[in-house]
């Protein structure tokens, strides 16, 4: 869970320099009834109840007796403090009530929502305690690094915000290095007199800083947990056989209906058409099939001789409709027909030596590998390169019947043997050489040459499926049971807000 909201809030106001930002929950009695929060909301920091006061010249008192370092709520071996408390109230205070009075059941529940959210936000590092889980050495290092970074990144454009607004910036920068020695004094000393009102006199802009920087890094760990306690779910699930046998056999059940019925739904499962579906490991062929690695070469595209010719065309064929439509001007529709025939001529002539160049090209191809080339090779040199870079070119058709996609490929492969490669085909507007890799017989997969890639795919969907949510659900029941609650160091959070609305 983050502190998108404790960030936003405080964000804001620095970003801002809000003068004053005590009015976020201005009593109003003009205002009707007051809100009533819904749903889950993130576990923010937030700001502290000065901050949230209607406009007065006194500020809202902190209680004497109030302790920000005093433990406020025993998870485990986790001990998060009032202050911590403190903030995450003030927060869904700002958030929620603006614009509102607030009455005893309001603050109620925003205090309820306080302990839920810092309960759920602590909760990944007290499972993963429970269960034996700690973070590396590498993982310290990478959150460090991570949380160093982003409080780099947020300190720069703090002073550029304020440069800006107090320094008489104008021109923009991207650096706050930038900003001459002047500037600087000016800019900081605007940050430091904000943070001055929000926190103190004593309060800087390190202090602001390191606190940012303790915040990333308690998200960032938070993050780390949680993903090491997926990966701890999984290897469960992975290591029950009953469970995988029962998954197994259900999988291969859907994909013997599905197949059957449609081998389209195999050859996507082949070819990886479907490789975000829950089942995109295939256990089960429909149809004798065949896995080709494939030289693949299309016309290119021309210049924009083409696209104009086949855009005068049509503006030559909607002109010569409208004509005829109403009878009129047979002069200018047989004009029409002479240039559009003629058109069509150097049409069919440009066409022609696009073809011809990717004929060639795949001829040359062809040759290479006759000379000894690999195919591999072949492929890497005149293959268009993926999304991914890879000029490799594999999917599997069926033999046992004709592909619905490449007939002509299901009669070029019929007399190949593995390993051997076609003779130039053409298709549409492309050329294709085809290499057999190999023969797929009809009939239910190996599972034995399958059951890492399903085993992987099981683990995918356990972190990924409902089951996952279930149980974090389960563990963040079981933490506020297992939380101790010291309120008496806390409580009187709420009474000061009670008593400032009465």
């Amino acid at each position: 869970m983050k502190h998108t909201l404790r960030i936003f809030a405080l964000i804001t106001a620095l970003l801002l320099a809000l003068p004053t930002i005590g009015c976020l929950v201005k009593k109003d009695s003009s205002e009707s009834s007051d809100p009533v929060p819904t749903g889950e909301v993130a576990a923010p920091d937030g700001l502290h109840p000065e901050e949230t006061a209607p406009e007065t010249d006194e500020p809202v008192p902190e209680p004497a007796e109030f302790d920000a370092d005093a433990i406020a709520i025993e998870l485990g071996d986790i001990r998060i403090t009032a202050g911590e408390v403190q903030d995450t109230f003030d927060q869904y205070v700002s958030m929620f009530a603006y614009g509102y009075g607030l009455d005893e059941e309001t603050i109620g529940q925003f205090m309820g929502m306080t302990e839920e959210s810092l309960i759920e936000f602590y909760m990944p590092q007290w499972k993963a305690q429970q269960v034996g889980i700690t973070l590396s050495a590498e993982d310290e290092a990478r959150i460090k690094k991570e949380a160093d970074a982003s409080t780099e990144e947020e300190r720069n454009a703090i002073l550029i915000m304020f440069a800006e607004a107090y320094a008489g910036l104008e021109e923009e920068i991207e650096d706050a290095s930038e900003l001459t020695d002047n500037q600087l004094v000016v800019t900081l000393d605007a940050i430091h007199e904000e943070l001055a009102e929000m926190f103190g006199e004593d309060y800087t802009f390190d202090d602001y800083l390191e606190m940012r920087r303790k915040s990333y890094a308690d998200e960032l760990r938070s993050d780390r947990y949680s993903e090491l306690l997926r990966e701890y779910v999984s290897a469960s699930v992975l290591s029950d056989t009953e469970e995988i046998d029962a998954q197994y056999e259900a999988a291969l059940a859907t994909q013997k209906a599905n197949f059957d019925e449609d081998p389209a739904f195999y050859l996507a499962c082949q070819n990886g058409d479907n490789a975000e579906d829950d089942f995109s490991v295939c256990l089960y062929v429909p149809a004798e099939s065949a896995r080709l690695q494939v030289i693949r070469v299309r016309a290119e595209e021309s210049d924009d001789r083409i696209a104009e010719t086949k855009d005068r065309m049509q503006a030559l064929e909607a002109e010569y409709g409208a004509l005829a439509l109403n009878g009129e001007n047979e002069a200018r529709q047989a004009e029409i027909e002479a240039e559009y025939a003629g058109l069509a001529e150097q049409l069919a002539t440009m066409e022609a030596d696009l073809s011809n160049a990717a004929k060639d090209r795949i001829d040359a191809a062809y040759a290479e590998l006759s000379g000894g080339k690999s195919f591999e090779d072949a492929m890497n040199a005149y293959n268009e390169p993926d999304e991914d870079g890879s000029s490799l070119l594999t999917f599997v058709i069926l033999t046992g019947e004709a592909d619905p996609d490449y007939p002509e490929l299901t009669e070029a492969v019929a007399s190949l043997a593995p390993g051997a490669y076609s003779e130039p085909i053409k298709i549409d507007d492309a050329y294709y050489i085809v290499q057999l890799v190999e023969r797929i017989p009809a009939g239910v997969i190996d599972r034995a040459s399958i059951e890492e890639s399903f085993r992987e795919m099981l683990l995918k969907t356990a972190t990924a499926d409902d089951a996952w949510q279930e149980q974090l659900d389960a563990w963040y029941t079981e933490a506020t049971e297992a939380a101790v609650y010291h309120r008496e160091t806390y409580e009187m959070i709420t009474d000061v807000y009670l008593s400032y609305y009465e």
